[in-house]
Order: C-alpha cells, then structure tokens, then sequence
C-alpha cells in the first residue's frame, strides 16, 4: 500500500466511526413526527418485525389498530 492510500483508508475508517458514534448517542430519544397525512397504519410493517423491547424501558400498551371502513364512503 502507499502512504497517500493508507492515510485515506485511516480518514475513511475515522470519519465513520465518528458518525456512527453520533448515530449512537441518539438512538433512545424518541421519535418526532414531522408529518403525518393519515392513510394506512404502518404499525403491521413494525409488528412483523417482532421487535424485542428494550432491557431498561418501562412496558408499553399495545397501539390499537384502526379498523378499515365498511364501504369506500366511510
């Protein structure tokens, strides 16, 4: 390997490092909507995902699910 290689190989390994550092320290806030135009839940998409809770969290109720209406009208 040449020198200018190394050095770019040990900046790529530093910058990622440092975003994944940053990522980290805010993976337990919670999540802010920005926006929301209603339609289908996506809650079916999340409970297939079987998600274990976290060790430290305090227990959650379960999110109802809307129901579809009867007729297109509704």
């Amino acid at each position: 390997m040449t020198k200018p290689h190394l050095a770019h190989l040990t900046l790529t390994g530093l910058l990622v490092l440092l975003t994944s550092l940053s990522l980290a320290s805010h993976a337990g806030e919670p999540l802010i909507v920005v926006e929301d135009r209603g339609g289908t839940s996506a809650l079916p998409y999340y409970e297939a995902l079987n998600l274990q809770p976290r060790a430290n969290a305090p227990a959650r109720p379960p999110i109802p699910t809307p129901k579809l209406p009867a007729t297109p009208a509704d």
